[in-house]
């Protein structure tokens, strides 16, 4: 996925219901001070399957985005990543 800065768009999770699942955290990191999460308490098997999240950075870079679910314990019972493009303004994707 490429966008270009400043960067908005929406990320899809799917969690599958379960009845010991209670948050879902969604992280995006990339260059330093562009790290952002957002934390959604799931009700087990009533849960809602898909979840849209909006994402939002600020400059160009190479990015990261985390979901993670925790079961009742505060344990990871799923977890699942990808990268994401952001070109800057200067048209460098991923400054070095």
């Amino acid at each position: 996925r490429v966008v270009s800065a400043p960067a908005e768009w929406m990320i899809t999770v799917a969690v599958a219901p379960d009845p010991a699942n209670r948050l879902l955290r969604v992280e995006t990191d990339g260059r330093p001070g562009e790290y952002h999460s957002s934390d959604f308490a799931l009700d087990g098997v009533r849960a809602a399957y898909l979840r849209q999240v909006p994402i939002k950075v600020a400059s160009g870079g190479c990015y990261w985005f985390i979901a993670t679910v925790y079961n009742s314990s505060q344990a990871v019972a799923s977890t699942t990543h990808g990268p994401v493009t952001v070109i800057g303004l200067d048209g460098n994707p991923c400054p070095e």
